[in-house]
């Protein structure tokens, strides 16, 4: 199979003029037999996506790509896509029957959620004869990728509740916790330590976190107000996570990241859940979703958790934990983006 790499800016631009909704009649219909286009549904913005052509070989195949969906009436048949044309690609089929065309989408805010329609027109190596292949087409999804390693920092309960070494995040937490969480980091009820039905989990200190991160045990509620504690309390692995995630985030709105990462004008905290968690919590932000944990583990409300208003539980202890997960490995010490997260 062969294959070939194309301008970054093709789709780019196809996706770029479109407008309106697709209709599913126009994204998927028959061609003639023995003449197939290939391509994914979605591509995420600052992906790659193949396109492949089925045909016979020494056919030359004109792919063609245009901004609303058919039926079109041409001289070649009924195409499946119609007005306006965007682009066309000329691809020679090989003698192995098909051929690959590899593309990379920009990262383009402007074309998240746009679509443009596929369609190869195939010429071939005898006079006069013409094939359709069926018709596709494809959207554009902001996955979060578009975010260069380096412009957020997250850490993992590990590296919070580490001594402090060098220059590790640990050396961070000493120097800053007093005046990121002047008096107290409180997790669960916000009221802190006192006699109503929700619990607590008070740190107050660096040496505090270290003390208490990472720990384990299965996530779940606190059963009493903690402070300071030095071993597993029965909020499990879920309490360690969220004082990592709180921490990240925290320290993130003071500032203190700025001078280690590229992106300062956008907070974590405002980033958008896209993928890698309950379908529940896709578009919620860090914020909010920091706040319904903080509810599940206070012991407040039973599980499952509503995440959406509508007085119904959408998500439980594990949905709510792998959240957290996600946020603290998503931008490991700033060098990766699992792309899990996008931005407002």
């Amino acid at each position: 199979m062969n294959f070939r790499t194309l301008p970054c800016g093709v789709l780019g631009l196809a996706l770029a003029v479109l407008a309106g909704p697709a209709r599913a009649t126009d994204c998927d219909c028959p061609g003639t037999p023995g003449y197939v286009l290939t391509l994914p549904e979605t591509v995420g913005l600052g992906e790659s996506f193949t396109t492949c052509v089925e045909a016979p070989p020494g056919s030359l195949a004109f792919i063609v790509i245009a901004g609303s969906g058919g039926p079109y009436p041409t001289k070649f048949g009924t195409l499946c896509i119609g007005n306006p044309l965007i682009t066309v690609w000329p691809v020679l089929i090989p003698a192995e029957g098909s051929v690959c065309l590899d593309h990379n989408v920009e990262c383009d805010d402007s074309i998240d959620g746009m679509q443009a329609w596929f369609q190869a027109v195939v010429l071939g190596p005898g006079a006069g004869q013409v094939g359709l292949t069926n018709g596709r087409c494809l959207t554009a999804m902001d996955t979060g990728k578009c975010i260069p390693p380096g412009d957020f920092h997250s850490y993992t309960p590990g590296a919070w509740g580490a001594k402090c070494n060098g220059n590790n995040i640990a050396c961070v937490r000493d120097a800053n916790f007093d005046s990121v969480y002047p008096g107290e980091l409180i997790l669960g009820d916000q009221d802190g330590v006192d006699g109503d039905s929700a619990f607590a989990l008070v740190l107050t200190s660096s040496l505090a976190v270290e003390n208490f991160l990472p720990s384990g045990t299965p996530a779940g509620a606190l059963d009493q107000n903690v402070v300071d504690p030095t071993s597993p309390t029965s909020a499990g692995i879920f309490a360690g996570q969220l004082t990592a995630s709180r921490l990240n985030v925290g320290f993130d709105d003071a500032g203190v990241f700025d001078a280690l990462k590229n992106q300062v004008a956008v907070k974590l905290g405002d980033l958008l859940y896209s993928g890698g968690v309950h379908p529940a919590l896709i578009g919620m932000s860090v914020r909010d979703v920091l706040d319904v944990c903080d509810v599940a583990i206070s012991g407040a409300t039973p599980e499952p958790f509503d995440v959406d208003g509508d007085l119904i539980g959408d998500v439980l202890f594990g949905d709510l934990n792998t959240a957290l997960t996600v946020l603290n490995e998503n931008f490991d010490n700033g060098t990766v983006n699992d792309g899990n997260l996008k931005l407002p």
